[in-house]
């Protein structure tokens, strides 16, 4: 494939001290993504927060408190702004999967409109995954809780996760300037790669969130899952070569 082996691993001594120091960015900069959006959550939900019960509490416990409360801001937002909660929350993960991306990279320039372009198809992925999953649901049942998830699975597998590759494919290309046509060749060159490692890598986490995810959490549960995904993924696009289209021609 001629990329950076185990998609953009450290080579050498992996536990070195700038591995470790960067794992530890990561981390952070995940958790803090997380945290951000969900107390934007909570406040939009309206939900107001009691403040004598943080102030009776140990530190511990107020956090765990605002953690809480940010959930249930967030399941109120699911409940009156399903899709727009659903699209945000695909955006902000995409967003932190690039992020953590970039963090642990040999660059150290932060590329802000990466993370931007990221973001961007996030959002698209999750208007198109709230309305996938809506319409999966809402197909005949089989009876056999295993069958129906098998279903939904080959589903997935047969339609959804290849048009996503292509989509994945074109839109970058697009949102980083090189056109239709480099996305095009781009499609050509590198899908039957991109959905080998699709299937290769979430197979196994799409069957469990398929059988045991309700479907209101599906985008999230995707989103999550894209976390993980997106880090391999993005060091991976830009371990490649691009097409680069001559306009003139």
């Amino acid at each position: 494939m001629g990329r950076r082996a185990a998609y953009g691993a450290p080579q050498g001594r992996s536990l070195s001290r700038k591995v470790c120091r960067r794992s530890s960015i990561c981390c952070l900069g995940v958790f803090i993504w997380m945290q951000i959006y969900l107390q934007i959550s909570f406040v939009l939900s309206g939900k107001e927060r009691d403040s004598s019960r943080l102030s009776r509490r140990s530190f511990g416990s107020d956090v765990q408190l605002v953690f809480e409360s940010s959930i249930e801001g967030y399941e109120q937002l699911l409940d009156s702004q399903g899709l727009v909660t659903d699209v945000a929350t695909a955006a902000v993960l995409n967003a932190a999967s690039d992020s953590v991306a970039q963090l642990s990279e040999d660059d150290e320039d932060f590329r802000v409109l990466r993370v931007l372009r990221y973001a961007t198809f996030g959002s698209l992925d999750g208007f198109a995954g709230h309305h996938w999953f809506e319409a999966l649901d809402s197909l005949p049942k089989i009876g056999n809780p295993v069958m129906d998830t098998a279903v939904k699975v080959l589903a997935d597998s047969l339609l959804y996760t290849p048009c996503w590759c292509a989509a994945f494919l074109l839109v970058m290309a697009i949102l980083e300037g090189r056109g239709v046509q480099a996305g095009i060749s781009e499609v050509r060159r590198d899908f039957v790669d991109l959905l080998r490692g699709n299937y290769g890598f979430t197979l196994p986490f799409v069957a469990l969130i398929y059988g045991l995810a309700p479907v209101r959490y599906q985008v999230a549960c995707f989103a999550g899952l894209t976390l993980a995904y997106t880090v391999v993924l993005s060091l991976w696009a830009n371990a490649r070569p691009s097409f680069v289209v001559n306009v003139n021609e």
